[in-house]
């Protein structure tokens, strides 16, 4: 977290409503291994997958998905509302340019897959194998549109204050939709140098991997106004690092409404990424 003393003093006036924006998450970064247990966090290791599980499949092309991360939460500091135990794995169609992406409420999770398993068997006779899983989802170079470089993970609680281009933003600092007085090139300059730089670069740097908080957004839009799930929240954000890269520096988030994350139900989580 930030200190929020580091705000120049343009920013004084709004010092106690941005204080009121703070929230936990848990953010996480890479942690090289050459070897983790099925059953523990990693991004594009392997999948964690009981012998009696159906592998998930596009319901475009019947194609089997691309393995991407999954988050073991026994391993990570707990979060509200979030489960304290339990794998939730996440699948992208990595041969599509859009890597699945959601185009609309009513074709949900049709070419990516998010999965929670909320028992977990430590034992890997009962579990399909790495060489099993490798060989229905691995897919050629050629056809890859995103490379994920191999890892395990390690998290830290965190906390966060709301992000600038959060859609709430602007009308609870300055009391209007957004913080430009107008759409004139001179104000977007002011509201740029006055608040947005200084909020983005010096106080709060854009950008990571977490599990809830707030989510960062590139064009200066919070993608779900756009896509009409305003009252949902961050489930998890993957960002570019040294290893993965969403195209030309993207970054990617889902989504979930809060009421199915109380009920641990993961099948309506919406997938959403933006690159420049």
């Amino acid at each position: 977290m930030s200190k929020i003393t580091q705000l120049p003093e343009q920013f004084f006036p709004f010092i106690k409503t941005i204080e009121s924006t703070l929230q936990t998450c848990v953010e996480f970064d890479r942690e090289l291994k050459s070897h983790v247990d099925l059953w523990q966090s990693n991004l594009g290791m392997s999948p964690y997958f009981p012998l009696e599980g159906e592998y998930p499949c596009s319901k475009l092309s019947n194609e089997p998905l691309q393995f991407l991360a999954q988050i073991n939460f026994a391993e990570m500091p707990h979060l509200t509302d979030f489960p304290e135990q339990g794998i939730l794995q996440f699948y992208l169609n990595m041969k599509e340019w859009d890597l699945g992406m959601d185009e609309s409420l009513e074709h949900i999770q049709f070419n990516h897959r998010v999965l929670y398993f909320p028992e977990v068997k430590e034992d890997e006779t009962l579990l399909k194998t790495r060489e099993t899983l490798k060989k229905i989802y691995e897919i050629s170079e050629g056809e890859q549109q995103l490379w994920v470089e191999e890892c395990g993970l390690t998290f830290k609680k965190v906390q966060q204050y709301m992000t600038f281009h959060d859609y709430r933003f602007a009308p609870l600092i300055f009391g209007r939709e957004q913080v430009a007085l107008s759409r004139d090139y001179d104000d977007l300059m002011w509201a740029y140098t006055e608040y947005e730089k200084p909020y983005t670069e010096q106080f709060q740097c854009e950008g990571g991997h977490r599990i809830g908080g707030y989510a960062n957004y590139l064009h200066s839009t919070d993608n779900r106004t756009e896509f009409g799930i305003e009252d949902y929240v961050l489930l998890m954000q993957l960002d570019t690092d040294e290893g993965l890269e969403w195209s030309d520096g993207g970054v990617a988030q889902w989504y979930i409404a809060l009421q199915d994350l109380k009920k641990r139900d993961f099948s309506k989580v919406v997938f959403l990424w933006a690159c420049h």
